[in-house]
Formats: structure tokens, sequence, C-alpha cells
């Protein structure tokens, strides 16, 4: 699967963000989920994945 995300970039950042979304469901607080989900807006709009942007 590494080879794959190496060898198309785009794919990567998506998969990498699509992973990191999951994590606001684990946070212990709805204070920590909204930072956590404004921390994953800022980093999928900065991915230039266009589809996230």
């Amino acid at each position: 699967m590494q080879e794959a995300l190496a060898a198309n970039e785009p794919l990567a950042k998506a998969y990498d963000l699509k992973e990191e979304l999951r994590q606001i469901w684990k946070q212990p607080s709805k204070a920590a989920a909204t930072e956590h989900r404004e921390q994953w807006m800022r980093s999928a709009l900065a991915s230039d994945v266009g589809p996230l942007v």
C-alpha cells in the first residue's frame, strides 16, 4: 500500500486526511473534537487536493 501511495501524492494526502478525520470521534470532549475538526479543515485546505479544498 505504501508504494501505491508514494506513487500518487494526492491520493496519499487524501488517505492521510481521511484517517485523521476519523480521529474526531475519539476526542475526549466536544471542545477537543471541535479543535481537531478545525485543525483538520486547515490541513485539508493546505493539502491542495481539489475535492478537499
